[in-house]
């Protein structure tokens, strides 16, 4: 995007919003042993990012055919199955 264009800041200051919650809830999973330690959060949100961007827009172009709920389980089960130590969080209830 132009960095002149009217929503150039916008857009720059919610893309890096959106990537630094993910990478703050990845960077707490990792920290709690949940998913590997040596996964870099950082570059990991970017992809999840892109994915979403990705698929919402080929959804948005030709949503026929393309079952989007199916493919963000089937993403999340990749993630889950490539990042996880098999450790469960903690319940918060007494």
């Amino acid at each position: 995007m132009d960095p002149g264009h009217f929503a150039h800041q916008y857009v720059k200051q919610r893309y890096r919003a959106v990537r630094g919650a993910f990478a703050e809830a990845l960077a707490a999973s990792r920290d709690a042993g949940m998913i590997h330690k040596d996964t870099d959060v950082r570059n990991l949100a970017r992809q999840i990012v892109a994915f979403m961007d990705g698929t919402t827009m080929q959804w948005a172009l030709e949503p026929e055919g393309m079952d989007l709920v199916a493919l963000y389980e089937q993403y999340i089960e990749f993630l889950i199955a490539n990042l996880s130590t098999g450790k469960r969080p903690r319940s918060t209830e007494s």
